[in-house]
């Protein structure tokens, strides 16, 4: 009598290049619905990669991703005479501050995830 022999890795690897290619647009999406925007920039930062069997890894590479997926606390000049300064982004006025609030982080990466049922560490 034959014998039947299934490669476990063989299908596990199929599925998975299956799934990247379906569930990593989808985790793409998922992220960017839950990021707030304001140029776009973090929003079009975000990507998903495999990085192995049943690994991959989902990114956002603006400048502002760690900070708006984190918060942070409150933002106070390294000179405590001194005062912070930026140019607000709808005016183009300088505006000056003691200090900035502390700001609550969107974790749209791991809200992401966890929204299609991923694993997340």
């Amino acid at each position: 009598m034959g014998s039947v022999r299934i490669d476990e890795e063989g299908i596990a690897n199929h599925v998975w290049v299956l799934w990247a290619k379906t569930g990593g647009p989808a985790l793409v999406t998922a992220a960017r619905a839950e990021v707030g925007v304001d140029t776009g920039e973090l929003r079009d930062s975000i990507e998903f990669r495999s990085t192995g069997l049943l690994r991959g890894k989902l990114t956002a590479t603006a400048d502002s991703a760690v900070v708006h997926h984190e918060g942070h606390g409150v933002i106070t000049p390294k000179n405590p005479d001194g005062v912070l300064s930026w140019l607000n982004k709808m005016s183009g006025d300088r505006v000056y501050a003691k200090s900035v609030r502390a700001v609550e982080g969107n974790p749209f990466l791991l809200n992401a995830a966890r929204k299609l049922g991923l694993r997340v560490r």
